[in-house]
């Protein structure tokens, strides 16, 4: 059991498979119900054939980085066992706990903060290190790409997987709509695609929208939404706790 309690709210879960029932058990962890309703799919990419041909020399790379647990998968099972990757970073523990399951060493930063820290404090780590392989999802963001390449490193950006836009929402979402508690963003994405899928309903008054990071809450705002929590980390138990301090008057976003 978790240090807060949801109280036996049920929560709204957007975010895509395998992060939505992984989120779920935490949920659960902490007294509340989960209600999957997953704005994407995750599916490989389009073109996997520069990813594979990056993989056939990984060894002309001198570090890859992950910023996304997806990712980190995808990586993960391309590589043959008993074969040793290059310095691994990742944004953050929950990436780096799909490699260290390899028995890998992987530095990623203490809290988490996007891609252009983790940009900056790999210069830090591996201020030697000239050439990175990024894989990641197709519509990834650039500012880790900007910040390694303008302290003159170079940085292949390889796609490994896409996020597609589901149509509509479950049945049994729509069936208990006016007892969702609270509905959880963890991507500016996800935001857009729930959005659509969703029509014309609206959420109840009283549902607290919460976001998984700034740039989540920043995209809520653009499309007419105002988030009543912000995780203070981009991590699931910090966006969790911050909803059951909200409801319990400890704080409020």
């Amino acid at each position: 059991m978790t240090p807060f309690d949801l109280q036996g709210r049920t929560i709204l879960i957007t975010r895509p498979e395998p992060g939505a029932s992984e989120s779920a058990q935490r949920v659960r962890a902490a007294n509340g119900l989960p209600l999957l309703a997953p704005a994407l799919v995750v599916r490989p990419a389009e073109d996997l054939m520069p990813f594979r041909a990056a993989l056939a020399e990984l060894e002309r790379f001198d570090g890859v980085v992950l910023t996304s647990a997806n990712g980190a998968r995808v990586f993960a099972d391309a590589i043959p066992p008993g074969r040793e990757p290059p310095p691994l970073f990742a944004v953050g523990s929950k990436t780096a706990r799909v490699l260290e399951a390899r028995g890998w060493r992987v530095t990623h930063p203490s809290h988490p903060e996007g891609g252009e820290k983790l940009g900056k404090e790999i210069l830090t780590w591996h201020p030697d290190g000239e050439r990175f392989l990024f894989p990641r999802a197709e519509e990834g963001r650039e500012e880790l790409v900007k910040e390694l390449r303008k302290n003159g490193k170079q940085v292949e950006v390889v796609s490994v997987y896409q996020t597609v836009p589901v149509e509509t929402l479950p049945a049994e979402v729509v069936a208990v709509w006016e007892n969702i508690a609270a509905a959880l963003f963890f991507s500016p994405k996800s935001v857009a695609a729930f959005l659509a899928a969703l029509g014309r309903m609206a959420f109840a008054p009283g549902t607290v929208l919460a976001a998984l990071s700034p740039v989540t809450a920043q995209a809520m705002r653009d499309h007419g939404l105002q988030p009543t929590v912000i995780a203070p980390r981009p991590e699931t138990d910090a966006i969790l706790q911050a909803l059951a301090e909200f409801w319990s008057g400890v704080r409020s976003n």
